[in-house]
């Protein structure tokens, strides 16, 4: 189970491959199962308001689910997120999206529709650099962020084995920068990702 969402002694889960799944949790020693509807490969996160479910998926996005016949689940909308959607809420007529790439998208809905908000772009990959290179044993690995973002940076050889990890987690925008030594390491070529 990824997200759960409760409203009127009903749970709205979204279930990963399952998709989103609604319980009757009216007894909930006893919940009984209402309807199914595969909401793609990883359903993620639910919201739901009135005679909607926002599921949404990290691999599809956003999914907006007809609930009212349980046993009939419609999809009702759909907006592709531009990267992995990992979280879903709602305002009023506002569905909040959290998505690795593009933070938080406010998407507006009219009923059933939602009104998408303008694409942001993708972040640009970061720059990589080493200075000396080639280098024995020591040198400076550069990367430079052209936003704020996620990026891990490891050194592998040829064979594609992980020789050193030297940074992961959450990086500010500009230049960062690591010393890499190899003293350890048989001379040869070394891949930066």
């Amino acid at each position: 189970m990824w997200g759960l969402a409760l409203r009127n002694g009903r749970a709205y889960v979204a279930n990963g491959e399952a998709g989103l799944r609604v319980f009757d949790v009216g007894d909930p020693a006893h919940p009984v199962e209402l309807g199914v509807f595969n909401a793609g490969d990883r359903a993620k996160s639910v919201a739901v308001r009135d005679s909607l479910a926002f599921v949404v998926d990290d691999r599809d996005g956003l999914r907006v689910l007809d609930i009212r016949r349980l046993d009939q689940i419609q999809e009702a909308g759909y907006y592709k997120t531009p990267g992995r959607a990992i979280g879903v809420g709602r305002v009023d007529e506002v569905v909040l999206v959290a998505d690795l790439w593009a933070g938080v998208l406010a998407i507006r809905y009219k009923g059933s529709t939602p009104v998408a908000p303008p694409q942001p772009a993708r972040p640009a990959k970061p720059a990589l650099s080493a200075a000396p290179n080639p280098f024995n044993p020591v040198t400076t690995i550069r990367c430079t962020m052209p936003a704020a973002q996620w990026a891990s940076l490891r050194v592998h050889d040829l064979d594609g084995r992980l020789v050193k990890a030297l940074a992961s987690g959450w990086h500010t925008p500009g230049e960062h920068g690591d010393l890499f030594d190899g003293g350890g390491l048989a001379s040869g070529v070394y891949r930066l990702n």
